[in-house]
This record gives C-alpha cells, sequence and structure tokens, in this order.
C-alpha cells in the first residue's frame, strides 16, 4: 500500500557503517538542478514519524542556521568545482522537515540572501516550504512570500480531533482552516495538504468526512498516503502493546481505492502513488525526484543525489554543527550503491508514477535493458491480466496495478 514518499526526507538507515565523509562529487552535465533543505526541528514529536528531528530550542536552533549558512557556502564551492565553474540553474527548492514553519525569521531571511548570492535561481523557480497549521502566522507568511516562496505544502493529516490526539498532533481542526485562509490572504494561490488514511479507529464514514473537509480548503494538491508504522516509534510500541489496533490490510485497501475515486471525481489527477494534482499543480521538486533528477541536499539527514551516487548528511544535529563550525567541511555519507541498486532504484520509482518508465531512458542511462531485471514468468503474467502495461516504449502500472504497486514491484524485481 501507498505511504508517503517526500523527496529529500528520506530516513537514513541507522543501521548505515558508512563513515561521514567531505569528498567532492562530479554532478553530470544537466543544466538544472533541485535543492532539499532539512530543518530538524519541531514543537513537539509526533509518535508516528521517525524522521530526523527535535524539540525547538531557540538557542540550539540559532548555532543550527549558522551553521547551515556554512553547509550553503560550502555545497556551492563543490558544486561550482564540478560543474567547471558552470553553476546549474535552480528549477525546484524544498524546505522539509521538521516544521520548517517555526524557522527564526531572521536568520531565515540571512540563509535565503546566500542561496539568491551563491546559486542560479532560474525565473521559474518552484519554491516550497512545509508549514504545520499552529504555526502559520501572517508574519511568517509573509517573509516566505517575499523571500520567494510560491508554494506550499501543509501537514493537515486528519480533520478528525481522536485521530490528531492519537497522532500526537498539536494543531486543531480551527487551526488548518485558519492557515489556508491566512495563505489564500497572503497571496498563495498553490498549496498542498497532507491526509493520511489507515487512521487508528478509522471508518469509511470518518474517512469520507475527512475527504469532503479538505475540499472546503480548496487545495490544488493533495498528498493522500497511508499510516506506516515505522520501527521504534511510541506509535510501534502502543501497537505492539494493544493500546491501538490499526485498520487490517482489506481495510487500508478499501480507504486508499475510496480516497482515489473521490478525488478523481473531484477533478485531481493521480499522477504518482500518493499524490493528486489539479491540471498544471503537480510538485515539480517530486516529480524530479522520482524521475532520479540530480539534487543538492542541505541539513542533517537530508539525501541528495549527484546523477551517480547517492548520499545524505549525518542524521544528528550535534555532529552535523560540530562538523561544519570546527572542521568546515560537510558530514556527507555516500551510498554504497551498485549499477544493480540504482537500476532496481530507478524501477521502483518509476513504477510508483502513472507516467511510469522511459525504457529506452533507462537503457541510456544504464547501458542495459531494464527486462533484464525482471521475473519473466511474473512480467508475463501480470502483463496478461492487466497490471503491467508495456506500450509506446513505456512500462507502466495499470489503475489497479498502481494500488499494489509495492507488492508488484517486489515480484517483478524477485531474484
Amino acid at each position: 500500500m501507498p505511504g508517503r514518499y517526500n523527496s529529500g526526507a528520506v530516513r537514513q538507515n541507522p543501521k548505515s557503517k558508512s563513515s561521514p565523509e567531505s569528498k567532492t562529487r562530479s554532478f553530470p552535465s544537466e543544466d538544472s538542478l533541485s535543492i532539499y533543505v532539512h530543518y530538524p526541528f519541531c514543537s513537539k514529536l509526533c509518535g508516528y514519524c521517525d524522521f530526523h528531528k527535535s524539540v525547538l530550542d531557540r538557542r540550539r536552533e540559532k548555532i543550527f542556521l549558522e551553521a547551515l549558512l556554512i553547509d550553503t557556502e560550502l555545497a556551492a564551492d563543490e558544486l561550482r568545482s564540478a560543474y567547471k565553474n558552470r553553476i546549474p540553474e535552480i528549477t525546484t527548492l524544498y524546505i522539509g522537515g521538521g516544521t520548517p514553519s517555526l524557522i527564526d525569521l531572521k536568520l531565515f531571511e540571512k540563509w535565503i540572501e546566500i542561496v539568491r548570492r551563491r546559486f542560479k535561481l532560474s525565473d521559474n523557480l518552484e519554491f516550497t516550504i512545509e508549514l504545520n497549521p499552529e504555526s502559520t502566522t501572517k508574519e511568517n507568511l509573509e517573509v516566505f512570500r517575499q523571500a520567494g516562496v510560491n508554494r506550499l505544502s501543509i501537514g493537515v493529516q486528519s480533520f478528525d480531533s481522536e485521530s490528531l490526539k492519537l497522532l500526537d498532533r498539536r494543531h486543531r481542526i480551527i487551526d488548518t482552516h485558519r492557515a489556508v485562509y491566512l495563505a489564500r490572504a497572503m497571496g498563495f494561490e498553490n498549496y498542498s495538504v497532507d491526509l493520511i488514511f489507515g487512521l487508528p479507529g478509522q471508518t469509511p464514514a470518518k474517512l469520507q468526512d475527512d475527504l469532503e473537509e479538505l475540499l472546503e480548503l480548496e487545495p490544488n494538491h493533495v498528498s493522500f498516503y497511508q499510516l506506516t508504522v515505522k520501527e521504534q516509534t511510541p506509535l510501534e510500541s502502543k501497537i505492539k502493546s494493544g493500546e491501538i489496533k490499526l485498520p487490517d490490510d482489506d481495510e487500508m485497501a478499501i480507504f486508499y481505492e475510496t480516497g482515489c475515486q473521490f478525488l478523481a471525481e473531484e477533478g485531481f489527477e493521480r499522477y504518482e502513488i500518493s499524490s493528486f494534482a489539479r491540471k498544471g499543480k503537480r510538485s515539480r521538486h517530486n516529480q524530479r525526484y522520482w524521475e532520479s533528477k540530480p539534487c543538492l541536499a542541505l541539513g542533517p539527514s537530508a539525501h541528495g543525489f549527484d546523477g551517480q551516487k547517492r548520499y545524505s548528511l549525518i542524521a544528528d544535529t550535534g555532529e552535523y554543527i560540530e562538523t561544519l563550525t570546527n572542521d568546515h567541511r560537510r558530514p556527507l555519507i555516500w551510498d554504497e550503491n551498485t549499477l544493480q541498486n540504482r537500476m532496481t532504484e530507478h524501477i521502483m520509482l518509476g513504477l510508483r508514477t502513472t507516467a511510469g518508465i522511459d525504457r529506452k531512458v533507462f537503457n541510456e542511462r544504464f547501458g542495459r535493458s531494464d527486462s533484464e531485471l525482471f521475473d519473466q514468468d511474473e512480467f508475463a503474467r501480470l502483463v496478461e491480466i492487466g497490471y503491467l502495461i508495456p506500450s509506446g516504449g513505456k512500462l507502466c502500472l495499470s489503475d489497479k496495478g498502481l494500488n499494489m504497486a509495492d507488492e508488484i514491484t517486489h515480484r517483478l524485481l524477485a531474484d
């Protein structure tokens, strides 16, 4: 079943034995690049989330943001060296977390000045920042707008008060409506909202209520994703103890199909498992991620891609700060990806989208055919039953196939 797949905010494997490095990698000769920034603070830690974060402390935040300035400067230098002084155009910029709407506004303005000075920002830049409803204010929206932010991602999650409590969310339903009202009043026309399904105690009727109230916000993009249980989270502990119970797999499938049908009827196009947009309002940043386009990462635990290899910055805010301020180097951890891993990842990401995999592009990128990775018997069976569609040089899943994308991909790539 689908889950949240937020580009850049990929969770670091705690079992990784790779050590931080500061070596420069060569980006490909592309003319465009994305930037993802991870802001690692929240006002409260939600029990279901395993993203890297800690409770906001303004003194510590100031030290972190000073380190982020150094990280940004060093990254710009590395980029200029890798591209031999031919700086690529930044077409998408995304600030996630954590709760970026809590950021110190004066320090944020100082950071964005450096970004504008050191990078080449596209005239058509998509600049997204994540907001939580309770920390969305007229003041921070005005600063974000002046800084060039033109797309908001609002963490609504649910319109059910009990569900918000179970998720340890701080906002109330009235905060959600107020945040969207303020955003629209401040001139933000492009905004996405997150909605979770599969919550403890959720019923079809409760989901329908959530979907209908969602429409009242008039978003042009919706991230509709399943609540997943991450290891070593309070949510996992509550489930193991029997304190709460999640819907079973059949119920999850019904919830997902219900949401997909509802959003389709209301004019939203599903373009990725969990992503629905009105015409012209897809997330360009996330699309670049799914297409394995280069992305520069900034901030602790942020993940990037240099066109050949993926990397992350260390998922430890203290060590991130210390390495940058004391050693003046970026604490990078490079994935030990093989060609096989990169091809597998390309297929997995591609099949999450309705566009699917461009088989010619795959061949040009890897010098191999995608079919070499497939279980041929499984491939033939999936095509026969209509879940997998090879057509016009593309390979994609049908609507029914997308509903089971993870399972199908697993079967297709089985050794």
